[in-house]
Order: C-alpha cells, then sequence, then structure tokens
C-alpha cells in the first residue's frame, strides 16, 4: 500500500531567498548597466508615465520587500509582528547599488535552519490604507514576492524605455541556474 505521506521538503526558505538573490543579481546588473550609459544624466529619476513614481522608488521597494521578507521569515520580533521602516534615501547609481548590496547581505545572513519557524505567525501588511493581519506565509508569498517582482520589472522598463541596451537575458539570466 501507498504512503500518503507527503515528503515535499521544500521550505519558505528555498522559495524565496534563492529568488530574491537572483532578482538583486539582475537589479545590480541591469543598474550596473544603466550606469554607464552615458546619454541620460537623470535616469534615477526616470519614469515610465509621468504618473508612477521614478526608478529609485523602484529600487526602494524592491529591496524594502526583501528586508520585510528576511525580518518575517527568520522572527525578527520587529518584522514579524510590526515590519520595520526603511529609509529612502539613495538617488545615485553607486547608492542605489550599494543598497542592492546591502539586500543581498541580509539575504546571505539568514540561517536556514532558523527560517521557516514562523510561518504560522501572525504579521501584518498595509493595503488601500487599511491594515491586515495575515500569515507571515502569506505576506511573504502574497505580498512581498509579486511586489519585489512588480518593482523589479518596473526598474527594467524604466531603464530600457529611456534606452539602456537591455535585452530580456539581462533580466532572465541570473534567474537561469545554468
Amino acid at each position: 500500500m501507498a504512503s500518503n505521506t507527503n515528503t515535499n521538503t521544500t521550505t519558505l526558505y528555498d522559495l524565496v531567498i534563492p529568488t530574491y538573490t537572483s532578482g538583486l543579481q539582475t537589479l545590480s546588473h541591469i543598474l550596473t548597466t544603466a550606469s554607464t550609459h552615458s546619454s541620460n544624466l537623470n535616469l534615477p529619476t526616470a519614469r515610465l508615465v509621468p504618473d508612477q513614481l521614478p526608478l529609485t522608488f523602484q529600487i526602494h521597494n524592491a529591496t524594502k520587500h526583501v528586508h520585510l521578507s528576511v525580518s518575517r521569515l527568520t522572527g525578527d520580533a520587529a518584522g514579524v509582528a510590526n515590519p520595520p521602516s526603511y529609509d529612502a534615501t539613495e538617488d545615485s547609481f553607486a547608492q542605489l547599488l550599494a543598497r542592492v548590496d546591502r539586500a543581498l547581505e541580509a539575504l546571505k545572513s539568514v540561517d536556514k535552519g532558523r527560517a521557516g519557524g514562523f510561518e504560522g505567525a501572525e504579521t501584518e501588511i498595509a493595503w488601500k490604507n487599511e491594515t491586515h493581519k495575515i500569515s507571515v506565509r502569506q505576506a511573504i508569498l502574497e505580498h512581498n514576492v509579486p511586489n519585489f517582482y512588480f518593482h523589479l520589472v518596473t526598474a527594467y522598463s524604466i531603464l530600457r524605455a529611456q534606452g539602456v541596451p537591455l535585452g530580456k537575458a539581462d533580466y532572465l539570466a541570473a534567474f537561469l541556474h545554468l
């Protein structure tokens, strides 16, 4: 008789830490490419459309969602009960790249053995001027990860629209572990 026991051992750590790492490597790559593109010195303030926030905002928020996920995943009291705020003052390519590097370092600091024991803990997210209490697992998978991708793709799109020589391979390369 076959066992119905679920042998899937994929953890939340396994789902998000490598994904964020690849995404941040992509972000670093596209920012580095943009920093060498001298045709537009105002790239950090560039937008796709007038009512959208600029490239700097996209970088600030992509990295913010990584840090929030790390706080929630590791059970940081502030991250679970009341997610910390992150200053968003970087406005040059060097500063933005340093911010991405700090987010990568935060990912490297996560102890896989410690991560995951907090998936069912309650945390809060802000959505449409309301605060919602949901599990850490939901917050990371249904709020932080989609927001991270949104801001990553938007940053890529802003740079591409401004003439930075980027293509699909620049976006996907870090995700493909070939």
